[in-house]
């Protein structure tokens, strides 16, 4: 993907462009020649967007125009910040067939172990203890899964959580671990029909195209074959973290 910045002209207007998606600071367009996406910031600025990004149709070259006016700098400096770089993110990911999960990832004896879960789920909490044992934290909340030659692999990405963590590097998947809470520690071993069923939960898919969907849910089960999944059910503390691997490794 080549993305080429224009900070001078400003964004377009759109002429009864259809509306393929909507979120609270994002819409994606239709045209002629491919996508177009608006990131806004509604109680300041209502419907005038700060930034914008047109993609051909294969979304492979674009550019990224700010309004000279209201565009933050932080946003200029860094215009692949959230929503705009996750969004294109989710795209570049989906079209290679990978997931854009919602998922904390530690690489641990040059493995990774992924703990999947909504917002509240203790990703943020288990990372943690995992670093303070000596674990390289990928992303405490948004990570990337991938296939290559036959094996699943993580990788960090800069839209980290509240713990701030995040690193380029990636890994191979050890282990795939849905996260709930407990009074103590338990792991379940997972059917491949509910541990793909799980992961498509907190999977972030472009939902308006059902081709990507289509690829979203392929890569997922691909995952749940590639990796050995699991409930976590989970006390936060660190013999949480032994019972775990002792599970695991049995």
């Amino acid at each position: 993907m080549r993305l080429r910045v224009d900070g001078d002209a400003g964004p377009q207007a759109g002429v009864a462009l259809p509306v393929i998606a909507s979120g609270g600071t994002w819409r994606m367009f239709a045209h002629d020649g491919g996508t177009r996406i608006d990131a806004y910031a509604p109680p300041v600025h209502g419907d005038r967007p700060l930034a914008q990004i047109d993609l051909d149709v294969a979304g492979a070259d674009g550019v990224i125009r700010f309004d000279p006016d209201i565009t933050p700098l932080p946003l200029r400096a860094a215009p692949l910040a959230s929503p705009l770089g996750e969004l294109l993110l989710m795209r570049l990911v989906g079209q290679r067939c990978g997931l854009y999960v919602h998922a904390s990832a530690v690489v641990a004896g040059g493995s990774a172990h992924v703990f999947l879960g909504s917002s509240g789920a203790g990703k943020t909490t288990i990372a943690s203890l995992y670093e303070r044992q000596g674990a390289t934290i990928l992303s405490d909340d948004r990570t990337v899964l991938f296939e290559r030659d036959g094996q699943l692999f993580a990788a960090g990405t800069p839209f980290h959580g509240k713990g701030l963590h995040w690193s380029p590097r990636i890994a191979p998947v050890r282990s795939l671990l849905f996260l709930e809470h407990a009074p103590a520690t338990s792991l379940q071993r997972l059917h491949l029909g509910a541990a793909a069923s799980r992961l498509a939960a907190v999977s972030f898919m472009e939902l308006w195209s059902p081709g990507a969907i289509a690829r979203s849910l392929f890569a997922g089960e691909r995952a749940c074959r590639l990796a050995p999944t699991f409930a976590l059910r989970f006390r936060p503390d660190v013999d949480a973290l032994t019972a775990m691997e002792a599970a695991i490794a049995a």
